[in-house]
């Protein structure tokens, strides 16, 4: 019964950070088109790149445990983000938050699965750590505060969406 109640709890975790890191990879490669500085522009993209990488890896770590069936939620399928409503700082503060979301989902799968997994999980702990840690450092480089359209819809509809798990 415990092994089952804790498989239950690893297989709901899983999915939620396998949606997390989906919606960093399509919304860091939405975003990505829309960001000139060049620097910036590459970090997104390669958020994007990690996270699709990450994803599989997951989704094969779901597979193992007999769930086959996991339909990944499309929720920034229809992003409403264009160059008129963007904001690099709004950009830059959705990536923090969404890699956040995925650090506590990481912290909670390392406490609960096996040696042979908290390697893997202490891997991508760490990833998603540096990540928010660059994000971080580029915020500070950017001075504008102004309210933007990421942050009236991304934060109001889709980060609530995917913290509901943790």
């Amino acid at each position: 019964m415990k092994n089952t109640a804790i498989k239950n709890e690893t297989v709901e975790k899983l999915k939620g950070v396998i949606n997390a890191e989906n919606t960093l990879s399509s919304c860091c490669e939405r975003l990505s088109h829309l960001i000139k500085n060049g620097r910036i522009k590459d970090q997104f993209r390669m958020l994007s790149a990690t996270a699709q990488l990450n994803e599989k890896l997951l989704i094969g770590r779901l597979s193992h445990l007999g769930v086959d069936t996991f339909m990944v939620g499309e929720k920034c399928k229809s992003c409403r983000v264009n160059p008129d409503s963007f904001s690099l700082l709004g950009a830059i503060n959705l990536g923090i938050e969404i890699t956040g979301i995925a650090i506590k989902f990481y912290r909670d799968l390392y406490a609960m699965s096996t040696q042979e997994e908290k390697k893997l999980f202490t891997k991508l702990l760490k990833e998603k750590i540096q990540q928010r840690d660059a994000l971080k450092k580029e915020r500070r480089f950017d001075h504008k505060n102004k309210e933007n359209f990421i942050d009236q819809y991304c934060f109001s509809q889709i980060i609530p969406r995917l913290s509901e798990k943790l």
